[in-house]
């Protein structure tokens, strides 16, 4: 939501430097501020993309719109935002100018068990392809090898860590 926003990284948090004796601190805040006023009113003019999110665990659901909220809060502004206690799989495209981009944070393996998750796999690369034709999809996968059961070939795949999962991000 941050990066559709246009939300710069560490916006709304607190950094070791601002503590510098030769820090400007009415400089720095202005700065702040003006990214704030800047994503503001890019999200009240409608410039900001609809984002559809959706997770199986209402409880996912809730921490997400709790997030949400403190971002709307900081930001004055209410996001376009549609929130669904759904499978991403159970997803259908929103009926707005199209294509657009398709994000998912696959199950790991905390929550679903293997076949569960290559069944998962196999069925998300379907549905990609058919119903959300056009779009472009971004996984964060802590599974890169099952990733490959979706019969898409990215274009790109950065690996990092997802706090202490090795993760890839494959677009």
């Amino acid at each position: 939501a941050l990066l559709a926003y246009g939300v710069p990284p560490g916006l709304f948090r607190s950094f070791a430097f601002e503590r510098w004796p030769e820090l400007d601190a009415t400089v720095w805040r202005a700065i702040r501020d003006e990214a704030r006023r800047e994503v503001a009113v890019r999200v009240k003019s409608g410039a900001a993309p609809l984002l559809l999110a959706s997770d199986r665990d209402a409880r996912q659901i809730r921490g997400a719109q709790h997030n949400g909220g403190e971002l709307e809060a900081a930001l004055g502004a209410s996001l376009p935002v549609v929130w669904a206690v759904s499978p991403a799989e159970a997803l259908l495209p929103p009926e707005v100018p199209a294509p657009g981009f398709w994000r998912a944070n696959p199950p790991y393996g905390v929550r679903l068990a293997l076949e569960e998750r290559t069944a998962w796999y196999r069925a998300l690369g379907s549905i990609l392809k058919h119903r959300w034709a056009g779009w472009r999809a971004h996984l964060l996968t802590g599974d890169p090898t099952l990733a490959k059961s979706i019969g898409l070939r990215p274009a790109a795949k950065w690996r990092l860590m997802n706090g202490a999962i090795p993760c890839a991000l494959l677009c």
